[in-house]
């Protein structure tokens, strides 16, 4: 079966890179993706989505915890496994002495933790 998928902003997309963290993309935007269920209930994920705005929470085990807004035109693209996505966005940090912009792109299985 084959469904497709027209998101728009009025739909969050949450994307957890780290679940027990809580580091995260979390944005609204629009895309059209195609998925593909089989007889057997695997499924695959097809299209792009372009963020328009939403965070991007950095955590890096419990010493540091930040924020960033993301910069509109950021890309979200499945090819396949819906839970390795290519994700390529910019953000911004604000505090009160510099404002920081962190691209920010890869491919990585969405919970997955890299190893000590």
């Amino acid at each position: 079966m084959d469904i497709a998928i027209e998101a728009t902003p009025d739909a969050q997309l949450d994307i957890y890179l780290d679940k027990a963290s809580g580091h995260m993309v979390q944005g609204r935007g629009s895309g059209k993706m195609l998925m593909h269920l089989t007889p057997r209930g695997t499924f695959t994920l097809d299209g792009s989505y372009e963020l328009s705005s939403g965070n991007y929470m950095f955590v890096y085990r419990e010493l540091i915890k930040r924020t960033f807004t993301l910069v509109p035109g950021g890309k979200i693209t499945f090819d396949g496994d819906p839970a390795n996505p290519m994700i390529d966005f910019s953000a911004v940090y604000k505090n009160h002495h510099q404002t920081v912009l962190v691209p920010f792109y890869g491919k990585r299985k969405m919970g997955a933790r890299r190893s000590k």
